[in-house]
């Protein structure tokens, strides 16, 4: 009974809020911002955050940010968006398109933090109302492109007490109105591999040889 009285409440509020969230995801589009340089992203969730009564925790560097809802004796998911940009120039003819020169939200960016403050507005809803088991965690992580997002939000404690975590990512493959799920790995990391080859020269077609 619970789950459909849930799915008209979700059906409500993305009624109310979709044109709501549509700008705010424009807005990011316009205002890309590089890997530890989104100052503008993260104060723009954190207001968000903040008049919809929840109380986001920003990283100590200025950029992402973490945020609990509902405080629950059930298990703790957490719902992990990244917020940086590329440093790609913005090629559309559209009114939103980027107002930075060099930098756009070509992978997404924009839409994955959308979705989590969406549901995080959401969800804020459903702990006021008293009918959130347990807790979420709410993060915003900053340098997704670059090595170090990731490790910020660990180091400070964003998946201290997870039982689990699902990352939000689009995907075009996936028809509008769907879900797409996984266990375990799904995209590559963002690593750094240095290869030093020393020994006589060879044709460079054969480096193995």
């Amino acid at each position: 009974m619970r789950g459909r009285e849930l799915r008209g409440e979700l059906d409500a509020f993305l009624a109310e809020t979709e044109q709501d969230l549509v700008a705010f995801r424009r807005d990011l589009h316009m205002h890309p911002e590089l890997a530890f340089a989104e100052y503008r992203t993260t104060q723009r969730i954190a207001e968000r955050l903040t008049a919809a009564g929840l109380t986001p925790s920003v990283l100590p560097r200025g950029t992402g940010l973490i945020c609990d809802v509902g405080s629950g004796d059930g298990p703790t998911i957490a719902l992990r968006a990244d917020i940086d940009a590329l440093p790609l120039q913005d090629e559309k003819d559209v009114a939103h398109r980027s107002t930075v020169p060099g930098v756009c939200h070509a992978c997404g960016h924009d839409v994955h933090t959308t979705v989590l403050l969406g549901t995080s507005l959401f969800l804020a809803q459903q702990a006021a109302a008293g009918v959130l088991p347990g807790r979420v965690r709410l993060i915003f992580q900053p340098a997704e492109e670059l090595p170090g997002g990731a490790l910020e939000v660990m180091a400070h404690g964003g998946i201290s007490g997870v039982d689990r975590i699902f990352g939000l990512h689009c995907d075009p493959r996936v028809d509008v109105g769907q879900l797409g799920l996984r266990t375990g790995p799904i995209t590559s990391a963002c690593d750094k591999l240095v290869v030093r080859v020393s020994g006589p020269g060879g044709h460079t077609a054969r480096p193995h040889l």
